[in-house]
């Protein structure tokens, strides 16, 4: 029996021991009892799975989707003998919601074609007006009496508000009206300056004066006398408060005084505008053959650029003649020179002459010519001896000539 109890003592004492010897196995295996909670445990690192991207718009990618991770295993734990340590749990990362794909923008539509504005038809240039006077003309100025013609005259047309000359018109004028106007012989036509009556309450008459390239109409009443400057070429008004000066230092410098039959002499004498009593006399001539002449001779003297000049009219036979004499007052001991000249196509006796004036060589005579109205003028050039008998049509009582320089 004691050895019966003696061999039971001998398994018991094994048995535990084996226990004891497999229990501290298990324990070398196993992880520490000091173990970081699993909460605070770190994750394995996971590894990425290749996704394929998503077909994309070929007009915008989409962004690339986050690909999903599937974490390591965990290394099962080494045989033997032990406790099996809790499985740790598998880190799947949630699916990735795919981006919303934005709508593929609709394909750029062509800008409509904006129609080429047809070209500006270019305006077709008007011409200048042409000017009344043109540089390197002759023009005559006259002074009219109404109703004398049935011919038109010209009249300019300026703009309402800068006045300037934009053309022209024709128009008559009554016959108790009175008129200055221009003109132009290599035209034969004739334009208005100014018109006006004369009433019986207020008589007044206007006449053209010329000198230097430049144009001034007088108006004189009973007991007044005024200037106006005119443009020769547009014939519109200047202003000039120093007109009536101007043309009456220009008329007073020298006087004529004609030959006669009782005292043949013609004398020419300088005065002075602010002193008429003070007088000069510059030349004198004593005319023969006073007789042979048209009545009136003598008398109408015009000056221009130191020389002065007057005209005298006479019969041979049929033929009438014309003179003008020129005296240079630069040169007092000269002896003056003569013109002559035959009048073509005169129509009739001629009885005086009228009016008379010169600028730059050219020469008018207002003729009467007996029976005829006074509406002829002699031209004659003494530059290069031309002569020509104009019908202006116009009842004429004073002109003046203007060859405009060029």
């Amino acid at each position: 029996m004691a050895s019966v109890k003696r061999i039971r003592i001998l398994l018991g004492t094994g048995l535990i021991a084996g226990l004891l010897l497999i229990a501290g196995c298990g324990l070398a295996s196993s992880p520490s009892s000091e173990s970081t909670p699993a909460a605070a445990r770190r994750a394995p690192t996971a590894t990425a799975v290749p996704v394929a991207k998503p077909t994309v718009a070929p007009t915008e990618p989409a962004p690339a989707i986050t690909p999903a991770t599937t974490p390591e295993p965990n290394p099962a734990p080494a045989s033997g003998h032990g406790v099996t340590p809790p499985a740790t749990p598998l880190l799947v990362a949630p699916p990735s919601k795919p981006a919303p794909s934005k709508p593929a923008p609709a394909p750029a539509s062509k800008p409509t074609p904006v129609p080429t504005p047809a070209p500006t038809p270019k305006p077709t240039p008007i011409p200048e007006p042409e000017p009344a006077l043109s540089s390197g003309m002759v023009g005559l100025f006259l002074a009219i009496n109404g109703g004398s013609s049935s011919n038109l005259l010209r009249t300019v047309s300026t703009d309402s508000t800068s006045g300037e000359m934009t053309g022209s018109k024709y128009i008559t004028i009554e016959k108790s009206a009175k008129a200055v106007v221009l003109y132009v012989p290599e035209r034969g036509e004739a334009t208005l300056i100014d018109s006006y009556t004369s009433p019986s309450y207020a008589p007044h008459t206007k006449r053209p004066h010329t000198f230097d390239d430049r144009l001034f109409v007088g108006t004189k009443y009973s007991t007044s006398l005024n200037y106006a400057e005119y443009d020769p070429q547009t014939l519109l008004p200047v202003s000039n408060a120093m007109a009536k000066q101007l043309v009456q230092a220009s008329q007073n410098r020298f006087v004529l005084k004609g030959a006669r039959p009782e005292d043949p002499v013609t004398s020419i004498t300088r005065v002075d505008p602010l002193d008429p009593e003070a007088s000069e006399i510059v030349a004198s001539f004593e005319v023969s053959g006073v007789e042979d002449y048209v009545p009136s001779n003598w008398w109408q003297m015009a000056e221009d650029n130191d020389v002065v000049y007057w005209a005298a009219m006479s019969y041979q036979g049929e033929r009438l003649l014309g003179e003008v004499w020129s005296f240079r007052l630069d040169d007092p001991e000269s002896d003056p020179l003569m013109h002559s000249f035959t009048v073509p196509g005169a129509p009739g006796e001629m009885s005086m002459i009228l009016k008379f004036d010169v600028d730059d060589g050219h020469a008018v005579i207002q003729p009467r010519f007996t029976g005829y109205t006074d509406s002829r003028l002699i031209l004659y050039d003494l530059n290069t001896g031309s002569v020509d008998l104009v019908d202006t049509g116009l009842r004429i009582f004073d002109v003046q000539i203007l060859h405009l320089g060029e």
